[in-house]
Parts: C-alpha cells; structure tokens; sequence
C-alpha cells in the first residue's frame, strides 16, 4: 500500500504551493476566536429581553390575576369535594 504522505510528493507539493504564491491563510475562513460565543450571547440576552417584554404585557393585561381568580375557584370546589369525601 502506497504512503498516503509520502515524503517527495508533500515536499513537491509544497514547492508548487510556494512558487504560485498561494498563502494557506487566505484559503481558510476568517473567524473571529469566541466569536460563536458572543453571538449565543447576543442571541439569549435578546431571547431574555423578549421574554421580559412578554411578561410585562401579560402582567398589564390582567391575564394574570384572571388565571390567579380561576384557580382559587377550582381550588375551592376541590376543597369542597373533599370535604364531602370526608
């Protein structure tokens, strides 16, 4: 089986790379180190912000205390059942 990386053919290679005036670092993509980082930063302030929005609207809407209204009375008809169960 032939070497993969057979020592003549990279240094040819490397000659040929050398002598057209390509540069590997050209080739590669740009990328910032830490840049995913900052983006799934960015990107889960502005998901907590939405929430918060999401939330102050709610509470303004009076969804809350309606919903709050509705429990306490299902949870007095549970008490009141179980009372009867007694």
């Amino acid at each position: 089986m032939p070497n993969p990386l057979a020592l003549e053919h990279t240094l040819r290679d490397l000659a040929i790379l050398r002598a057209s005036d390509v540069t590997l670092g050209h080739l590669l993509p740009t990328r910032q180190p830490g840049g995913d980082s900052h983006d799934k930063s960015v990107h889960d302030a502005a998901e907590f912000i939405r929430a918060g929005r999401e939330t102050v609207r709610t509470m303004h809407r009076g969804v809350v205390e309606g919903e709050g209204a509705r429990l306490e009375g299902a949870r007095g008809q549970l008490e009141e059942v179980l009372a009867g169960l007694d």
